[in-house]
């Protein structure tokens, strides 16, 4: 073997030590919250998109409920959903917590919203070329 295969080998080898800390890290934090409460069977909701257009949010439209000020850069990415408040209630969702579809909980809608998610679009026309949808959504509580 060769200097820079043996290099190789090791940065390898150290990816999967670290790939296994990540997942025994990972594996005792979920031990804190009880796989029965942290996950939901599927549940089929309506989901829509909104953007950080004060007709679409109130006064200041990047400020989600949970106090978080989204970037551009996270707009981008879809990472976070507005969730109607009965849903939040029902399943005892936190800001943060994480629903499958893949979003960060950090927003809610009009108490008059139900059955529902909002998807954070960065800006109105991507919103409405996702459009209105039916979706099966799982719950991860964090």
């Amino acid at each position: 073997m060769d200097e820079a295969s043996g290099k190789t080998l090791g940065i390898t080898g150290a990816v999967v030590l670290l790939m296994c800390s990540v997942v025994l890290l990972a594996t005792a934090s979920q031990k804190e919250t009880s796989e029965k409460e942290r996950y939901h069977e599927p549940i089929t909701l309506t989901v829509t998109a909104y953007s950080p257009d004060p007709s679409q949010t109130d006064h200041t439209p990047f400020e989600m409920a949970s106090g978080r000020i989204a970037k551009k850069t996270e707009l981008e990415q879809l990472l976070f959903v507005a969730v109607s408040r009965d849903i939040m209630e029902k399943y005892n969702l936190k800001f943060g917590d994480t629903i499958w579809i893949g979003f960060l909980v950090e927003d809610t809608m009009h108490k008059r919203i139900t059955e529902n998610i909002d998807v954070f679009f960065e800006n109105e026309e991507l919103a409405k070329k996702f459009g209105w949808q039916k979706r099966s959504v799982i719950i991860e509580k964090k």
